[in-house]
């Protein structure tokens, strides 16, 4: 089970995934932007709306005080005349803009999702082959398979659309401002349904997260028995066992299928939740604003007109919301992944530079054992290999043998006793001279899909 979402939490994976707090603020900052014209351009309508009510009388209007005063000042600097026309070019403008900004947001957002992920997809590779003997043996090729190409995407969307909804709170905190202004009474009102639809809406929330690592879980364990399967295909084979295994794999793809639709069907019905609470809401500002409040036809006007642009934004906020609870396993999988990688990475070794051998190489007392047996690999080996000759170790399977060589190029480390060539220990060599001073052929045949020149150039 993962951790569950915080802000500490997502503030930790984030860095850890390499995201800046010059791209976050830029991203911040275009929301924000974004918001103060949106907020803007639904603002100006209230003057506009007010200038049809008193029939173009600025005398009127300027008497009233407040923005009014600010209005007349602003156009009287700008040369422009004060009437219904530039009233509502000057709105239109503001939304013009808006738009702009959010052209801009969703380019920059591309290019630095991107960016994250052809980052991520780099340093999950790196740590993964610079890791110790004993990360690969206990991570499943195939859950890093499915962590690379399936969890990645999701983890990046997740870190930027928790943005996305740190910009979308504030938005409706403007919005909320701008109700209050229009009428405290109705606001309250708002607010209290509202909050009673984040209430009905938490069940939900909370299954979304929960669905979100068994998701995770599944996609684990069906790229992994999918990877397993493929390598040992002509085992299979001759085994006769392909329906069994065509069974199974058939199993494990349906759990994925059951639990994403399942997870669908919650963010589905969340939103069906939110639909009519909205409706409701519109219509009983109109009906308790005119019948109760005595609100003028213009504020009643202006009031449903900011909540019909903050109800869609507060209902995709809680939708974006419910994504990223669906998708933080994503998000942990691949922070944890990293984390793991870095604590088990190899050290680069001494400071030496292994040049060739001169005399030989030296086992004294060597013993080695696998975390997943109880008996010893290898236990208080002694040998000494001379310089120039040919040495064979022979043996049953199991004995041993490929232990005692992978040793050598440091693949994997004693447990104990000391490995030295010419006297001088394998430690006190850096990494990389050693391995290539090494020529090494393995029992298993390994072909990359490339060419041949490439294969006999290959290290």
């Amino acid at each position: 089970m993962h951790e569950k979402f915080s802000v500490r939490s997502y503030l930790h994976a984030a860095r850890d995934f390499g995201v800046t707090g010059a791209s976050a603020a830029v991203l911040l900052a275009i929301e924000l932007a974004t918001v103060l014209f949106e907020f803007g351009g639904v603002a100006m309508l209230i003057p506009a709306f007010q200038f049809m009510q008193n029939n173009g009388d600025i005398g009127v209007l300027v008497q009233k005080g407040g923005y009014w005063l600010v209005l007349v000042r602003a156009f009287e600097f700008s040369g422009l005349a004060l009437n219904l026309a530039t009233l509502l070019l000057v709105t239109f403008s503001l939304f013009l803009l808006r738009q702009t900004l959010v052209y801009t947001r969703l380019l920059y957002s591309v290019w630095v999702r991107q960016n994250l992920a052809h980052t991520l997809r780099d340093n999950m590779f790196a740590g993964y082959l610079r890791a110790r003997n004993s990360y690969h043996q206990q991570v499943s090729q195939g859950a890093f398979i499915n962590e690379l190409t399936i969890e990645l995407p999701k983890a990046v969307n997740t870190v930027f659309m928790t943005i996305v909804v740190v910009g979308q709170a504030f938005l409706i905190f403007v919005y909320f401002l701008g109700l209050v202004y229009l009428s405290p009474e109705m606001t309250a009102v708002c607010v209290g349904v509202l909050a009673l639809s984040m209430l009905t809406l938490r069940r939900f929330l909370r299954l979304s997260q929960q669905m979100s690592s068994q998701i995770t879980e599944a996609h684990q364990k069906f790229s992994s028995f999918l990877v397993e399967r493929i390598r040992a295909t002509r085992f299979i084979r001759l085994s006769g066992t392909q329906r069994s295994e065509i069974g199974r794999l058939a199993q494990l793809s349906d759990a994925c299928r059951r639990r994403i639709i399942r997870l669908s069907r919650i963010q589905a019905t969340s939103q069906v939740v939110i639909e009519p609470v909205t409706i409701a809401l519109a219509f009983g500002v109109i009906y308790v604003g005119y019948r109760m409040l005595g609100m003028s036809a213009e504020t009643i006007g202006v009031f449903v007109i900011v909540l019909a642009r903050l109800l869609p934004v507060f209902r995709s906020a809680l939708m974006d919301y419910q994504k990223v609870l669906g998708q933080w396993a994503s998000l942990r999988a691949i922070a944890d992944r990293l984390s793991d990688a870095r604590r088990l990475s190899e050290a680069d070794g001494g400071g030496a530079t292994f040049e060739r051998m001169e005399t030989g190489i030296r086992f004294e007392r060597v013993s080695f054992g696998y975390p997943d047996r109880s008996e010893k690999a290898l236990d208080n080996v002694s040998l000494s290999i001379r310089a120039g000759g040919i040495t064979g170790i022979v043996g049953p399977s199991g004995a041993g043998k490929s232990t005692l060589i992978d040793l050598l190029p440091r693949l994997i480390e004693p447990t104990a006793g000391e490995i030295s060539i010419d006297g001088r220990p394998l430690h006190e060599f850096s990494l990389k001279s050693l391995r290539s001073g090494i020529s090494y052929v393995s029992q298993q045949v390994e072909i990359f899909d490339s060419t041949p020149a490439e294969h006999i150039g290959y290290g």
